[in-house]
């Protein structure tokens, strides 16, 4: 099994349904081994709870087990918001049902909620073998527009088979990210790939965007060299024929824009994940904005990890000093990990490449940011500009 897939590039299928519907049941019976704990106290599950699995036909998944829809209380009430959050972010919601009870309002708020935001869904009914014709038969009425299956708490092994062919089925509709390269090289296309290694990269490895833009070389079967910043116009100038496209570490573009020849495109890993994980055009159409920034604007650095920030850190200290440099020593600059609350002050925000989540998670995490219009560039688009180097880094 490949499970040190990245979460960000494996399927994400979150389990929704009431306290006691049989959601831990069902996570076990797609594991095939007891990892929830199962319990006839209504409220076992309390915290979201991810686990990795590969499936069949999905590969890497990550399927998350959440609190009761109708918790109670305000600490209920703060569960059933982290379940929702998890719901938005997710590939695949399973609706888990259960067949021996009746319809409930939090389940047709829930249903509501999935048409609502055109979540891609699955319902999955519980308790078959206890169940209540006249309670099938309400709820398949009211669920109507949302496929089903069956399962069997007490023969989970019989229905594993259907209900991994149902999931797969529903998954196969669920959004796809495009490769870091699709549109960009051609099989035979010569790419070079910049990758510094200083005191910010970790030790041993590449970066997760290096990584993947290496894998997405080769299924294109491209010819990929990598090289740091010292070796590259050595590189260059060993090459018969010039590269299709150069892509370096964004905090390299000053060094490397001098080395590649203006007829070769250059661009950089984050720049690429900017398209990869958000809205590109709305991202470069912001960059406009960088020109009228007052003295006193307010500015949002926002960090989707919780990676360890060195001393030399590129979100609280790199970029919080070319915004002073290039604009004014006055600006409000704040770093955060989590959007607050209340936007109105804030006048640009710049993101990192969100490497570490889904496209889906990361457009989730703006859409507040989207639906006030307030302008958004990510790390290597703001580089770019910076240095001088937008359009020609631009995509």
């Amino acid at each position: 099994m490949q499970l040190n897939t990245p979460v960000a590039e494996s399927l994400r299928i979150v389990l929704a349904g009431n306290r006691n519907a049989g959601k831990s049941s069902l996570l076990n019976s797609i594991f095939q081994r007891d990892i929830a704990i199962v319990s006839d106290v209504a409220g076992t599950t309390t915290d979201p709870v991810s686990r990795k699995i590969e499936l069949r036909n999905l590969g890497p998944c990550v399927i998350t087990d959440t609190a009761g829809l109708d918790d109670i209380g305000e600490l209920g009430k703060k569960r059933t918001e982290k379940s929702l959050e998890k719901l938005l972010e997710s590939d695949l919601v399973l609706f888990v049902s259960s067949l021996n009870r009746e319809i409930t309002q939090s389940e047709k708020d829930f249903y509501n909620f999935i048409k609502e935001k055109k979540l891609n869904s699955l319902l999955v009914y519980t308790f078959a073998e206890n169940e209540n014709k006249k309670v099938f038969e309400e709820k398949n009425e009211f669920f109507k527009n949302i496929d089903f299956i069956k399962t069997d708490n007490k023969k989970p092994i019989e229905y594993y088979e259907s209900l991994l062919l149902k999931i797969e089925n529903a998954a196969s509709k669920a959004e796809k990210e495009i490769g870091v390269l699709d549109n960009l090289v051609k099989k035979g296309d010569t790419v070079i790939l910049v990758c510094p290694i200083d005191d910010a990269a970790p030790k041993g490895r590449l970066i997760l965007p290096q990584v993947e833009t290496l894998r997405d070389c080769l299924d294109k079967n491209c010819k990929a060299f990598v090289c740091q910043v010292s070796e590259l116009e050595e590189t260059l100038n060993s090459l018969k024929e010039k590269p299709e496209l150069v892509i370096t570490d964004s905090q390299a573009f000053a060094e490397v824009s001098k080395i590649v020849p203006h007829d070769v495109r250059l661009t950089g890993f984050s720049i690429l994940f900017a398209r990869k994980k958000g809205d590109y055009g709305y991202f470069v159409k912001s960059l406009e904005y960088l020109n009228s920034l007052k003295s006193d604007s307010h500015i949002l650095i926002f960090e989707a990890c919780s990676h360890h920030r060195q001393d030399d850190d590129i979100g609280t200290v790199k970029i919080p000093a070319l915004l002073r440099k290039k604009i004014s020593d006055k600006l409000v600059i704040e770093n955060v990990r989590q959007f607050p609350e209340d936007l109105s002050s804030i006048d640009l925000v710049i993101t990192c490449g969100g490497c570490m989540f889904s496209r889906k998670m990361m457009l989730n995490k703006l859409s507040g940011i989207f639906e006030r219009q307030i302008p958004v560039v990510n790390y290597g688009l703001f580089l770019s500009w910076a240095n001088g180097l937008f359009p020609r880094a631009g995509l």
